[in-house]
């Protein structure tokens, strides 16, 4: 089912979505609560609402993050997601390094992507998270939407993303060539919650085009995927 909030500006959508956000950590049924994070512009503004508005509304210290997709490159580049994160929500707020799980932008690809799912195995497992398809749950992913359709790093064509039971798979950017690792379709629906945060008027025209993709039998779009086969899905815009 997919959950449809729009709100008058990009504040009051992540406002929203913190307050949800907010609800799901103080009922988690664990010591702590699984997050995985995407970035961009749009999380951007997320982390700096989280930073200003929810520092003490949110028990932070009972959340551990994890990244949906991220950009193989250094921690001190401006095109790390976890870079981004680090600046403007991890510092301020003294998130201890044990709560973060961050993929390493600078080893090779594939070399990373079995680290990385080595490593979340691990530790959701270790949490006792329940499995879905032989896949550990997240309690919550928060993706982002690219006004190509894309989500995650999940790009048009890119078939391995869409239909992999791995959870992480190395992705290209069509257009830059620039090397991502993303987590695959597979493992963002076996998510226990799922929010899409779609802010901006250059997204507007993508989220139409989304839900004309949905009613196809077979959707073009990856996000439209994502959209068509989850259980539950909320997305926060701010197209009023």
């Amino acid at each position: 089912m997919i959950n449809f909030e729009n709100f008058k500006n990009a504040k009051d959508a992540v406002f929203a979505l913190s307050n949800a956000l907010q609800t799901l950590v103080a009922m988690r049924e664990s010591r702590f609560f699984n997050l995985a994070l995407s970035g961009g512009g749009t999380a951007k503004i997320m982390f700096e609402i989280w930073r200003d508005f929810f520092s003490k509304k949110i028990d932070w210290s009972s959340v551990r993050f994890f990244w949906v997709d991220e950009r193989m490159v250094e921690d001190s580049s401006s095109e790390s997601n976890f870079g981004e994160a680090y600046r403007n929500f991890f510092e301020p707020l003294k998130i201890p390094n044990s709560q973060i799980f961050k993929i390493d932008g600078t080893l090779p690809p594939e070399d990373e992507a079995a680290r990385y799912e080595r490593e979340v195995f691990n530790v959701l497992e270790d949490a006792g998270k329940k499995y879905c398809a032989d896949t550990p749950q997240f309690d919550c992913v928060i993706l982002g939407l690219g006004t190509d359709g894309h989500t995650a790093s999940i790009f048009s064509g890119d078939k391995e993303a869409l239909t992999t039971k791995r959870m992480f798979v190395p992705a290209r950017h069509p257009e830059s060539g620039q090397m991502r690792l993303t987590m695959s379709a597979n493992a963002v629906l076996n998510s226990h919650e799922i929010f899409m945060l779609v802010l901006g008027d250059a997204k507007k025209e993508a989220l139409r085009r989304l839900f004309s993709d949905i009613a196809k039998k077979s959707p073009e779009l990856p996000a439209s995927f994502i959209l068509k086969n989850a259980a539950d899905i909320s997305i926060f815009t701010d197209f009023v």
